[in-house]
């Protein structure tokens, strides 16, 4: 606004900054319209000419990356950098081994792995 010397908040400097960083994602500039939005609103109440620009002029969702897939050889050697990890008690080496082979086998996520608990059934015949 001040580099445009506006006397106040319209739709259009709205837009038109929201979508100045050229190479964000679309839910990003979608982001920055709602913060000012939101600033909008309260300034009007002292500012009868600010505008308040429309929701969803711009709509978009977050897309994510495409995920990298590790090749054979490439796990193989994760797991064997992971094998050779130094910890005093050598559980380091065998954790993370594990952890990345589990992770390429089951196809988890890291988040999956870490939640997963180990659950033992203990029967006891007769009594």
């Amino acid at each position: 606004m001040e580099q445009r010397k506006a006397p106040s908040i319209t739709s259009n400097l709205v837009l038109e900054w929201a979508v100045l960083p050229t190479k964000a994602q679309p839910a990003y500039w979608a982001s920055r319209l709602s913060a000012v939005r939101l600033f909008a609103q309260y300034r009007r109440a002292t500012d009868p000419r600010t505008e308040v620009p429309a929701l969803g002029l711009l709509r978009a969702r977050y897309q994510r990356k495409r995920p990298y897939l590790y090749s054979e050889e490439e796990i193989t050697r994760l797991m064997g950098a992971a094998a050779r990890l130094a910890s005093p008690t050598g559980l380091r080496a065998q954790t993370y081994s594990t952890l990345l082979g589990l992770l390429a086998v089951a196809g988890l996520r890291i988040s999956e792995a870490i939640a997963l608990t180990a659950r033992m059934s203990i029967s006891r015949e007769g009594s």
